[in-house]
């Protein structure tokens, strides 16, 4: 998630609660998908110098790998 500037995301360990639920977590990186169906988050870069970033330099956009759990019920 952006927030102000900062990309915030949940770490491996924050799927660990999902095993109470599922049989069988696995948790993939985007980037072990086919490119056509990667998720990744998403920083606009080129919005800046704002008002509240003033020093920040316009650039590219960024992507940042995701994690992704893959759940299983038998």
């Amino acid at each position: 998630m952006l927030q102000f500037g900062h990309v915030r995301e949940p770490g491996v360990d924050y799927f660990d609660r999902y095993k109470v639920i599922f049989d069988k977590v696995d948790i993939w990186e985007s980037s072990q998908f086919d490119p056509e169906f990667q998720l990744y988050t998403y920083e606009n870069r080129t919005r800046y110098p704002s008002s509240t970033s003033p020093l920040k330099l316009p650039m590219d956009g960024e992507r940042f790998s995701d994690y992704v759990p893959v759940c299983f019920k038998c």
